[in-house]
């Protein structure tokens, strides 16, 4: 394969890896992505990292009675509001 060839193929695997490492519904990184990022902004800023829990409240409700659809809505909603929270891309 010549080498434009090679590299047209890495740049396209490339793009499904970092695919994988969101949630295709929220737009957030999944979970061991978030945590490789998590550990090392706390390593890097070690005195003045902090870590936030973040939990939507009533969720269960929201998904028990007004079905996948709208639980579904609620969550890409969610994760729009903290993918553009401001925090350097941490979420997304």
């Amino acid at each position: 394969m010549p080498p434009a060839g090679w590299a047209v193929h890495a740049i396209a695997l490339y793009k499904q890896l970092a695919a994988t490492r969101k949630d295709p519904l929220t737009g957030l990184l999944r979970r061991d992505a978030h945590t490789a990022r998590a550990r090392r902004l706390l390593a890097r800023h070690r005195d003045s990292g902090a870590v936030v829990m973040v939990d939507a409240d009533h969720f269960k409700a929201v998904n028990d009675t007004m079905g996948h659809t709208a639980r579904d809505t609620v969550l890409a909603a969610f994760g729009l509001v903290l993918g553009s929270s401001g925090y350097g891309g941490l979420f997304s």
